[in-house]
């Protein structure tokens, strides 16, 4: 049989630049052209979901709301004194951006800002739990600057992108029970003065395009997610 170690050190690029991609594969037996192909097609078609989360990501990091909270984050009274409101009125904004956004799209089942002061502490996160969105009150956003995902996004320029491997989500240190193999994809948040601020990511339920990849591979093949 075949194993098909499936992690985006294999599908794909960790860190996506500029939309360039690079390929890999990891296999445990030597591969025939028949099957070579096949993969590649498969392939294709998972990035082309990877593609549009690229986007998306990019897209929401333009949103207002995220600079009005850099502003008012950044003023020792908590306003922002370009859009004259302060950092709640940004906040609530942004929540309903994210609100919308995962209601429209089903594999997205989180969205976060998070800022790299009080030990990466998130400072808005919505999320999708059954089939109610909902934005997680301040009393239980968590800090995750010891995450490896917030290590290596906050290393990245305005504009690039972290890709993370395909693992099973984690909340507060526990993998979740039903397991839901995710990705994540990240940016980095700079203020207008080019200050680091923090990040933005999405987590994507990998479901049903593993289902769809399963699929477009054909019998033999096996998916490890990892831990």
């Amino acid at each position: 049989m075949l194993i098909y170690v499936l992690s985006l050190s294999a599908l794909s690029a960790i860190v996506l630049i500029g939309g360039v991609y690079i390929i890999g594969h990891e296999y445990t037996e030597d591969i025939i052209d028949r099957e070579l192909t096949r993969t590649e097609f498969a392939d294709r078609l998972f990035l082309r979901e990877i593609q549009g989360m690229r986007r998306n990501i990019l897209a929401i990091s333009e949103m207002p709301p995220i600079q009005g909270i850099v502003r008012a984050s950044d003023s020792s009274a908590g306003f922002d004194s370009v859009g004259f409101t302060g950092l709640s009125f940004w906040k609530e904004r942004l929540e309903r951006i994210f609100t919308a956004f995962i209601t429209s799209r089903d594999m997205f089942f989180q969205l976060r800002l998070i800022g790299i002061a009080d030990g990466g502490r998130e400072i808005v996160r919505v999320e999708r739990r059954g089939k109610k969105v909902i934005a997680v009150p301040d009393s239980v956003l968590q800090a995750k600057a010891e995450r490896d995902y917030f290590q290596q996004t906050i290393q990245l320029g305005r504009g690039q992108i972290y890709l993370s491997r395909i693992d099973l989500n984690r909340e507060w240190g526990k993998v979740e029970v039903p397991h839901r193999p995710t990705v994540r994809a990240a940016t980095p948040i700079y203020s207008a003065e080019g200050k680091l601020f923090g990040i933005l990511i999405a987590n994507m339920d990998m479901t049903q395009p593993l289902k769809n990849l399963e699929t477009g591979l054909g019998a033999g093949f096996t998916f490890q997610v990892q831990r």
